[in-house]
């Protein structure tokens, strides 16, 4: 037969269990969000360079006469 004290230490165990699985879940989830927020960013600023880098290149190549 079970004495309180042990099946208030499983309950407990268990409860303790269930709530540290939760934040594991909830913090892999803000780290996965936080990742694609940073690629997202990464992304944005490779394009901005690979754009300014574009128009750098076709002012570069503008004769001087030509430029207004």
């Amino acid at each position: 037969m079970f004495h309180i004290a042990e099946q208030c230490a499983k309950a407990g165990t268990a409860l303790l269990e269930a709530q540290l699985a939760q934040l594991q879940a909830v913090t892999h989830a803000f780290f996965d969000g936080g990742m694609h927020y940073a690629e997202r960013n990464v992304d944005a600023f490779r394009y901005t360079l690979a754009s300014g880098t574009v128009a750098a290149k076709q002012l570069i190549t503008i004769p001087r006469g030509d430029a207004q």
